[in-house]
């Protein structure tokens, strides 16, 4: 009893030396802390496959990953996911084009000092081929629509045709590279744009330019319209005591042009007629049927294109 007094009396008369002790071991602990204590955890870190020369990376199980990392309270601060590269150089084939390899802190392009303590997933497997490349011919891709009444009428791409260089599984499929989308809203005359291309989403397509110029041609529509039984009418009798007959009487035509007149066009606004000014004989004659229409309406066929005209004269 008397050992547990003296030792207790003795840890009174030390008291301050022991609470400086205890606020020097937090103090401590806490630095270390901030030195080595902070983690978080960054997504969506992107990787990139490196090929050996003359092969090009043909599938990959994923596109990016998640990274855990430890370090200084400002070390992690300053830490910035868009400056955050996964780089995996691919091994030489050696007779197999797939492999699986496990990530590490060496594929990791990090301007910081921060430790890598995992990946997840933290294995990529792969498959490479051998390179090829190609010119294929490009072709514009459109979105939206235009105003009724317009189309386009052409769309062509400058340069025609680009050189992709990638895995020869894929290249060799490839008959034709689309561009983005281009939008025909609000479009209501022709225009130029420059487009991105929409390249094959695989990890090894490359392109010999990334942007292209599409000139876009935009016209009226153009319609087609039958019309039938139109009448025909006699121009310049050649006697006013002559009876003319015409067979047939109507005829059947065809017409084309912009929507918007085409559709104006109705059946008494088309002058169907053959010309009798020429002809001073009681006979059968062949002429030819001539049409009148509105400006910027073409004709595109008659049927039939000649009629009979009977003369019978009167006395």
């Amino acid at each position: 009893m008397n050992k547990v007094n003296n030792l207790l009396g003795y840890l009174w008369q030390d008291k301050w030396l022991i609470l400086s002790s205890i606020l020097l071991a937090f103090i401590s602990w806490q630095s270390i802390y901030r030195t080595i204590g902070y983690e978080t955890t960054l997504s969506n870190i992107p990787v990139k496959l490196i090929a050996p020369e003359g092969w090009s990376p043909l599938r990959s199980s994923i596109d990016d990953v998640s990274i855990t990392l430890r370090g200084s309270q400002q070390e992690i601060r300053l830490l910035n996911k868009d400056n955050l590269r996964v780089i995996v150089p691919l091994p030489e084939p050696k007779g197999q084009t797939e492999a699986i390899m496990r990530l590490s802190k060496k594929h990791l392009l990090n301007p910081s000092n921060a430790r890598v303590i995992r990946f997840n997933p933290p294995q990529v497997s792969f498959s490479y081929d051998k390179t090829a490349e190609k010119i294929i011919p490009l072709k514009a891709a459109f979105s939206g629509n235009l105003r009724g009444g317009l189309e386009v009428a052409s769309a062509s791409c400058k340069p025609a045709g680009v050189l992709i260089q990638g895995a020869e599984k894929i290249i060799s499929t490839l008959e034709i590279i689309e561009t983005k989308p281009i939008s025909l809203d609000r479009r209501s005359a022709s225009f130029t744009e420059t487009i991105s291309l929409e390249l094959p989403e695989t990890p090894s397509i490359s392109a010999n330019t990334q942007r292209i110029d599409v000139r876009v041609e935009i016209n009226e529509q153009i319609r087609t319209r039958q019309f039938l039984n139109i009448p025909l009418r006699v121009l310049n009798s050649p006697n006013t005591g002559a009876t003319i007959s015409l067979v047939p009487d109507t005829i059947n035509l065809t017409i084309s042009g912009s929507q918007q007149k085409v559709d104006r066009i109705r059946p008494e606004n088309i002058m169907a007629y053959v010309r009798c000014d020429e002809l001073d004989a009681a006979t059968t004659y062949d002429i030819p049927v001539q049409v009148d229409l509105p400006d910027g309406v073409i004709l595109d066929s008659t049927e039939p294109s000649v009629v009979k005209v009977s003369i019978r004269l009167s006395y």
